[in-house]
């Protein structure tokens, strides 16, 4: 979703850019990974390895601390991002792993504040995901409209910010 100048353009607004490493399960990428159960709460995902670096954690950490907001580019992202978050410290760790944490509607977030995501098929875990951070009503009402009708989903199709109220 971005390119070397749009993120430049970010920066020279004063935003901060972090890295982590990813290691995305490949069932995350098939388009078999429809829920198959009516209780959301119920489904396991796969574990997917990550790596939060100390320069990451210390980025995010200070945004957090002087009010800023952290967005995180993607559902994996935000997966590891919470994984990584250490309950004791109250604050993102460094730290590398297996998550095969799944955020449905009811998850507390603590790191992240906002999400860019594609547009993911409905019935699948990214969709779960996306309807905590916009409500499921939300969610459905946006997917529901005539304009997302022309709309790319899943990897390299078209995506949505979703801007978490700060209260």
């Amino acid at each position: 979703h971005f390119t070397w100048d749009l993120i430049q353009k970010i920066k020279d607004k004063g935003g901060l850019i972090s890295f982590i490493t990813l290691h995305v399960a490949s069932t995350e990428m098939l388009s078999n990974r429809k829920i198959q159960t009516k209780c959301v709460e119920e489904v396991t995902i796969n574990e997917e390895y990550y790596e939060v670096p100390q320069a990451t954690a210390d980025i995010i950490n200070t945004a957090k601390q002087n009010g800023g907001r952290i967005f995180a580019v993607g559902t994996t992202v935000t997966r590891c991002l919470e994984s990584a978050y250490s309950r004791e410290h109250n604050c993102l760790k460094a730290s590398s792993g297996w998550t095969a944490l799944y955020i449905h509607p009811g998850y507390q977030l603590k790191v992240v504040d906002c999400l860019l995501t594609n547009l993911h098929q409905p019935k699948t875990t990214h969709m779960v995901l996306t309807g905590q951070f916009a409500g499921v009503d939300l969610l459905m009402k946006a997917y529901a409209s005539e304009d997302i009708q022309s709309c790319q989903f899943d990897m390299f199709g078209d995506c949505m910010l979703i801007i978490q109220d700060e209260g």
